[in-house]
């Protein structure tokens, strides 16, 4: 009977009729104000005029390919980041930002001026 004592009844059979806020008064508090609506500033402009060349490298790396995506130097710090995360997860892949260059493991030209050019970017193959 002692262990019965602490248990909570989950049969469903006991109304649950607490209310922890019923004891509240509600009358003397202020109406709720709306919240400002913030809007973004647009940077698809700024997106339009970066020309970002992609091209296929595979020297001095141990024989490993890499797609690098260069001219990301006109970009916002955090918006090339950003980028190069999409990149990635988009492409289920690995990368890295080396020296203000994107670079994705493999061969990866195709797909990788398809999603630029999708997200609002001048995408352009140079090279091999």
């Amino acid at each position: 009977m002692s262990k019965d004592k602490n248990r909570i009844d989950t049969s469903g059979n006991k109304q649950l009729d607490h209310n922890p806020f019923s004891a509240l008064n509600l009358d003397g508090l202020p109406k709720a104000k709306a919240l400002p609506v913030e809007t973004k500033p647009d940077s698809t402009a700024q997106k339009k005029k970066v020309r970002l060349e992609i091209r296929r490298e595979k020297s001095g790396r141990a024989g490993k390919t890499v797609t690098v995506i260069r001219g990301t130097e006109a970009l916002e710090p955090d918006e090339a980041d950003k980028l190069a995360k999409m990149l990635k997860h988009a492409l289920s892949t690995g990368g890295t930002m080396k020296t203000g260059n994107i670079e994705i493991q493999g061969n990866r030209l195709s797909e990788v001026i398809t999603l630029l050019n999708a997200a609002g970017y001048k995408a352009v193959q140079c090279g091999g």
